[in-house]
């Protein structure tokens, strides 16, 4: 049994180093989509000199960035009411930056993105969780900026986790029967606290009376 045991947790063991070693889906000639390990020719693009992997954080790894200010990104309509971020690439293809196949994510939810490319016809060629792309310095190295948004003892921990924290902490000190909090209200992250979306109770014999001709047609 002991035997069994190590055997299956090698297995689950080469499993997993597999999967990291292939983080990135690749559409092979006969259109189907296979993992493939990553390939910085295919979703990395240069920078003033530096390779850019991940297009929220900036050159020095350091910072989270705006890929439209920072790298020339461009809102682009995909159709079907969907959006994402492009920018040219070489032998005219095009990378494109999504959340959720809808959003454009903002700076610190960029670990909800994904970067893909095309090529010159729109076809599909590649794509990958940003999360999951290993960094240049190190390779199979996850891509793990730190959050910039938070005191020093909360460096490293991921923003939503961060927002999560924010939510908890609202809903049990700050709302009560005027001021309410949902349990997925909106959080903007900012350097020292963060905006809550809040819904605020107004009673209707709050308002004011309306004019006598609001009834009136122009």
């Amino acid at each position: 049994m002991q035997n069994n045991d190590q055997t299956l947790s090698s297995n689950t063991s080469d499993a997993a180093k597999e999967l990291n070693a292939t983080p990135m889906v690749l559409t092979d000639a006969a259109g189907e989509h296979v993992p493939a390990p990553y390939d910085s020719a295919l979703l990395a693009f240069i920078h003033e000199g530096t390779e850019i992997r991940n297009p929220y954080v900036s050159p020095d790894g350091h910072t989270l960035v705006n890929p439209v200010s920072a790298y020339g990104f461009v809102e682009y309509h995909t159709g079907g009411g969907c959006m994402a971020l492009m920018r040219p690439h070489t032998e005219g293809r095009v990378l494109y930056l999504t959340q959720d196949g809808i959003y454009i994510a903002d700076p610190q939810d960029w670990r909800e993105c994904v970067i893909s490319v095309c090529d010159a016809e729109g076809n599909d060629l590649a794509y990958c969780d940003l999360a999951a792309v290993p960094s240049s310095n190190e390779a199979g190295h996850q891509n793990a900026c730190e959050n910039p948004f938070c005191p020093e003892e909360l460096k490293l921990e991921s923003p939503e986790a961060l927002k999560e924290r924010y939510r908890v902490w609202v809903q049990e000190n700050l709302a009560n029967d005027e001021l309410e909090f949902d349990e997925n209200a909106s959080v903007s992250l900012c350097e020292s606290g963060a905006f809550v979306q809040a819904r605020i109770w107004v009673p209707f014999s709050s308002l004011p009376t309306p004019p006598d001709n609001a009834d009136e047609g122009v």
